[in-house]
């Protein structure tokens, strides 16, 4: 679960596992469909992007269970273009390789 607390906003682009994209918008303005809080669900990759005039953003992530380093993925870029091919653009935005 991602936590606004302060600063700009942020959109967090979510793959799911059956190829979908979906964008979750972290912040405090609701009416442009904001929330303080976003679930990202088991199974579903994701990148968040920092949107606004780029001062700061102060968020957190709560993690259950709790976090392990060695159970982190980290996905490259071939492999998330393989796997979801129609999202090639937004997938060559948020990797570095």
């Amino acid at each position: 679960m991602w936590n606004f607390f302060e600063g700009d906003p942020i959109r967090i682009h979510v793959f799911d596992p059956q190829g979908g994209l979906v964008e979750k918008r972290l912040g405090s303005n609701f009416k442009m469909g904001e929330s303080f809080q976003v679930v990202i669900e088991p199974g579903s990759w994701f990148a968040a992007e920092q949107r606004g005039p780029g001062e700061f953003t102060l968020a957190g992530c709560t993690v259950a269970p709790g976090f392990e380093y060695e159970d982190l993925e980290i996905a490259g870029r071939a492999e998330l273009q393989a796997r979801y091919p129609q999202h090639r653009e937004i997938i060559e935005k948020l990797t570095r390789l």
